[in-house]
Parts: structure tokens; C-alpha cells; sequence
């Protein structure tokens, strides 16, 4: 079971609060990803990153 949260949208640059999701998942041992399209912040377990100028 994983988790997955967005640190920056491409068109809107929107970003989900980390801690409130990274914390439930550390405590369930779940695996969180992150989609951070404008790029992204360690504290999760695995995090894709595509840039755009």
C-alpha cells in the first residue's frame, strides 16, 4: 500500500502538505511518493521530478 502526494503541480504549482500524510505513513510503515513536477523536497520514500523552465 502507498501513499502518493503532489510537490508542485505543472500548470498551477500546487503542493500537499507533507507532514500530516509522511507522518501516518512512517507509523503504518507505508510507502509515501511524492510527484513534484516543479521539483520536490526530501521526507519521502521515493520522489519523481520532471522540471519545466
Amino acid at each position: 500500500m502507498c501513499t502518493v502526494t503532489t510537490l508542485g503541480t505543472t500548470v498551477t504549482g500546487a503542493v500537499d502538505p507533507l507532514e500530516p500524510v509522511t507522518d501516518p505513513c512512517r507509523s503504518l510503515g507505508m510507502w509515501h511518493h511524492a510527484d513534484g513536477a516543479r521539483g520536490g523536497l526530501g521526507g519521502v520514500d521515493s520522489l519523481t521530478v520532471d522540471p519545466h523552465p
